[in-house]
């Protein structure tokens, strides 16, 4: 998710409540970076007169998680019974740098969790995002077929 995507969201769609889902060793920038656009917009939108972005911060099993490069961020679990929100949910890149890790990363139990929530998430008609290798957990939730307007990827 690139800055100019959330921003765009943020401001022209009137989004304006986001849930980022968090996987163990996630890339630490990836995370970073969509919490600070999170928090400028949040800083910003009372002098632009636009609503103010909320978000919450999930992670399979909630607590600390572990990020790449050694950092960690507090998170919250995922529901055991998901229910449906408007939120749009943001995952950012999974930190796992090639195709074994990857297949094994997703087979994970908090792979697992994680894609069903996304898939029940995208069933209910809500928006879902990602940026790098978090279109895996996407395309895993099958969120990415016939999807149009409710997915947005950004590049690595």
């Amino acid at each position: 998710m690139t800055v100019s995507n959330l921003t765009y969201l943020v401001r022209f769609q009137s989004v304006t409540d986001f849930t980022i889902l968090i996987m163990p060793m996630s890339y630490a920038s990836g995370v970073a970076a969509t919490l600070d656009v999170l928090r400028a917009a949040a800083v910003l939108a009372p002098r632009c007169m636009a609503p103010k972005p909320t978000w919450r911060v999930l992670s399979p099993a909630g607590a600390t998680v572990s990020l790449s490069a050694g950092m960690q961020v507090l998170t919250k679990a995922l529901p055991r019974k998901p229910s449906r929100d408007q939120s749009v949910w943001i995952v950012p890149g999974l930190g796992l740098d090639n195709a074994k890790a990857l297949a094994s990363g997703l087979t994970s139990t908090d792979a697992q969790r994680a894609i069903r929530a996304l898939a029940f998430h995208a069933s209910q008609g809500g928006h879902v995002a990602a940026s790098c290798s978090g279109v895996f957990l996407l395309q895993s939730a099958a969120c990415l077929q016939d999807a149009g307007d409710n997915v947005l990827v950004a590049r690595c």
